[in-house]
């Protein structure tokens, strides 16, 4: 059977900008990243394809910091990532983000005190 072709892997999610975005709407951008990630469409990202989005996104994890990824959300202990994990994955790493663009203000702004 032939496979139909896959959309190109999205940005990051912590890369879009949600605000003002309906939970439906952003449930709906987060289900396309989600495809676009899950390259043999099993329904879950391994890690392998993990590290792809995330290479072709521009971010280089060690196999430690990918791995730690995925145990962080991965609820039913299979190794993988389903879509609810992914969620879970896309709220750690936004929140992640936040924290890190706050500290570094706060070390720009006393650079600049």
């Amino acid at each position: 059977p032939t496979v139909a072709a896959r959309p190109p892997i999205q940005r990051l999610p912590s890369e879009i900008g949600f605000g003002g975005v309906s939970t439906l709407t952003r449930k709906q951008v987060l289900r396309q990243v989600f495809d676009s990630f899950d390259q043999d469409r099993s329904g879950s990202i391994d890690e392998k394809e993990l590290r792809e989005a995330l290479q072709h996104a521009g971010h280089d994890v060690s196999a430690e910091e990918l791995a730690e990824l995925i145990a962080e959300v991965d609820e039913n202990g299979n190794g993988m990532i389903e879509f609810d994990e992914f969620r879970v994955l896309v709220a750690h790493v936004t929140e992640r983000a936040r924290l890190e663009a706050t500290a570094a203000e706060e070390v720009a702004e006393g650079a600049a005190a």
